[in-house]
């Protein structure tokens, strides 16, 4: 240990520093660890965040909401199918604008009440499970 304090003042002699004598900072006793909440004890403790200014520079709040669709195969094919005349239209769209683009120009008619028995038809979900 004295060798470590000789070296210590050498060194400090050198960068032209005073050696002064610091006490040791006195260790917190077990019983005010044990009383301070976890997330005050610095080994444990995380950083909080700073939350997040959101600026509102984009149109009104999003009122959307997510949904699932089942499709088959040809029904993908189609919506692909779509995207890429998009695409060579110089619209670049992704499938779930196709399909919003898609419902949105649909105008109710005759024809449509036949393409909805057409589906209702190949919808596998209505077909009774074998046994």
């Amino acid at each position: 240990m004295a060798q470590k304090q000789d070296k210590l003042a050498a060194l400090r002699s050198a960068i032209g520093q005073q050696l002064t004598h610091q006490p040791p900072k006195p260790a917190p006793d077990a019983a005010a660890r044990a009383s301070r909440p976890a997330a005050e004890h610095p080994k444990t403790a995380r950083p909080r965040r700073a939350k997040a200014v959101h600026h509102e520079t984009g149109p009104a709040e999003r009122t959307g909401k997510g949904v699932q669709f089942y499709l088959d195969d040809v029904d993908r094919k189609l919506i692909n199918q779509l995207a890429v005349w998009f695409a060579s239209q110089d619209r670049r769209v992704s499938d779930s604008q196709v399909i919003k683009v898609l419902i949105r120009a649909i105008k109710p008619n005759s024809e449509l009440l036949v393409v909805c028995d057409t589906v209702r038809q190949s919808d596998r979900r209505r077909e009774k499970r074998k046994k």
